[in-house]
């Protein structure tokens, strides 16, 4: 197949702002983004002020420097922050007026850059190839819920590993009524005798094997919608996402101050062994995010500007030193657009399947 680029658009929302697409495959469009030089110099003078405000230079006080000296000391800084800055709000403008959604992070090149020019710079985009979330009613048929009974197997297990918690047991010598009376106070049943205490046991199982059964009927049903879906992900992709995987454990190891070697050590484990589980992780992760992006689009599942901002006050509530601006960024707003999107389609496609999600379980975000 040849793909054509399209004609050159004006960014509705912003006509400084113009740009053109250019399909290179079924899995990756290009973007040539032209942007106004003023556009870019309003955020280069912000970035300067930023900079000017920690600014230290002898004679004068911190911040007080004159702007000239700011600039040429601080100039090629303040460019490559106004670039990073600019590029990735302009670019998320031009993907939502494209209604294009990227499922790796936005590859950028400036293609020209000169004063008092349009600066022009190219965005490539990742995505995947459309297909039509198909019929979902076989998958019933074909995913059966595990047993969840529990076994006295598994109650003797239990009221054993309490005896021989020493803890637990104390200064009892018989697992009889009078122990059940000081263990129950422990663990916070109420139990008086062997009987009601066995059966504490076993309704406390039950529950906790409910949880476990129903995720992993969902997680199954997710999955059969996936394969039934034939959805395929680029290699290229699946290898991204799981580099991106091994550069945030190596982080954490060093932070932790300890080697990759110590840890695989320590874990019984290979780094190969842990590649190939970030491999399959990562197509994991991306098939849910295509499938239930891809249903949100089909089932026409959106996300109001109160539920967004909803979502964003909890976050703050829970981020008290973040900085204000993060919460007014575009990308970082479409970023988090996209999280509520995915709970709200899983939500929908286990409704659409007669299954009731308790309003706990649509706060899990099991897709994030």
């Amino acid at each position: 197949m040849v793909y054509f680029p399209i004609m050159k658009k004006t960014l509705k929302e912003n006509n400084k702002i113009s740009y053109s697409r250019e399909d290179k495959s079924k899995t990756e469009i290009v973007y040539e983004i032209e942007i106004d030089f003023a556009e870019y110099k309003t955020q280069y003078q912000k970035e300067l002020k930023k900079l000017q405000k920690n600014f230290r230079i002898k004679g004068f006080r911190p911040g007080k420097a004159p702007a000239d000296m700011v600039e040429m000391s601080e100039g090629k800084e303040a460019n490559g922050k106004a670039m990073s800055e600019l590029m990735p709000k302009v670019t998320t403008s031009v993907l939502k007026e494209e209604s294009v959604t990227p499922v790796a992070p936005v590859s950028y090149e400036i293609v020209t850059f000169e004063k008092d020019k349009p600066i022009v710079y190219k965005a490539s985009i990742a995505i995947l190839p459309e297909f039509k979330v198909p019929d979902l009613r076989p998958i019933l048929k074909k995913v059966k819920k595990e047993d969840s009974s529990v076994k006295d197997s598994e109650i003797e297990s239990v009221l054993k590993q309490l005896w021989q918690d020493k803890s637990k047991k104390g200064d009892h010598k018989n697992m009889d009524d009078e122990w059940v009376k000081d263990v129950s106070k422990t663990i916070g049943f109420k139990s008086t005798d062997m009987n009601s205490f066995k059966q504490e046991i076993k309704d406390s199982i039950k529950v906790q094997k409910d949880r476990v059964v129903e995720d992993n009927y969902q997680h199954h049903l997710l999955h059969e919608a996936i394969t039934l879906s034939k959805i395929d992900i680029p290699e290229a992709l699946i290898k991204y996402e799981a580099a991106e995987r091994e550069r945030s454990f190596n982080q954490q190891l060093k932070q932790m101050n300890v080697s990759s070697d110590q840890f695989c050590k320590i874990r019984g484990v290979t780094m190969e062994q842990l590649r190939d589980q970030w491999l399959g992780d990562s197509k994991e992760a991306l098939e849910h995010d295509v499938f239930l992006l891809s249903y949100a689009k089909d089932r026409k599942v959106e996300v109001s500007e109160p539920e967004l901002q909803s979502e964003i006050d909890l976050i703050k509530a829970q981020n008290k030193n973040a900085k204000p601006d993060v919460y007014e960024d575009s990308y970082w707003r479409s970023y988090i657009k996209r999280i509520v999107m995915k709970r709200k389609s899983y939500s929908n496609f286990l409704k659409e399947l007669g299954i009731s999600v308790a309003d706990t379980n649509e706060k899990k975000g099991k897709s994030e």
